[in-house]
């Protein structure tokens, strides 16, 4: 095994040479640590909270889909300025739904903002985005002219009390000005 690496990283330098590219700078391993640990810095910008124990029972009997990482990138949208885009960054004008045309979104301890429809695919909830995993904020969604127009912390699965205020936090961090649009938190 040794010896593989050992000619791969000769093959590699002698790649480098012959296409005159840069030889990368090895990383010395005493400074690998530093770098995950800022990682976890900002994965936990803000504190989780955990799904309610009875929602697991209920998401199975009904379906319920949990995405994977592709799948939740797709539903993740950047927030600049006050105006909302989509993860391939096109603007999100309206959201649209058979309720109010909100939609749901759920806020990762990163401050990453994921949106989805429950009301029109009920196989898609709160949970569903992280696989049932913990969240840092969670609720209803209202988008046009792409700025955010209304939010709440309105979810069954996840109990959002003491959270909501770092969503409106982070929305703030990004240009989202509220004055009295936002709604008051409110929880089941």
């Amino acid at each position: 095994m040794k010896q593989l690496r050992h000619w791969t990283s000769v093959l590699f330098f002698v790649v480098c040479l012959t296409l005159r590219l840069p030889i990368p700078a090895r990383t010395p391993l005493a400074q690998r640590p530093a770098l995950k640990e800022l990682g976890k810095q900002q994965r936990d910008k803000y504190p989780t909270v955990a799904m309610r124990k009875s929602k697991l029972r209920e998401d199975k009997a009904r379906g319920v889909i949990y995405l994977g990482a592709k799948q939740r990138e797709e539903r993740r949208v950047l927030i600049q300025n006050g105006l909302v885009y989509d993860h391939a960054g096109k603007p999100v004008l309206n959201t649209k739904s058979k309720h109010y045309n909100q939609n749901n979104y759920v806020m990762d301890a990163a401050g990453n903002f994921y949106l989805f429809d429950e009301f029109t695919n009920p196989e898609i909830r709160h949970s569903s985005i992280f696989a049932g995993g913990p969240v840092a904020g969670a609720g209803n969604i209202k988008i046009e002219d792409g700025r955010i127009v209304y939010i709440d912390s309105d979810s069954g699965h996840y109990s959002t009390e003491g959270v909501y205020e770092n969503v409106l936090k982070e929305l703030a961090s990004h240009g989202v000005n509220f004055a009295d649009r936002a709604k008051k938190h409110r929880s089941r």
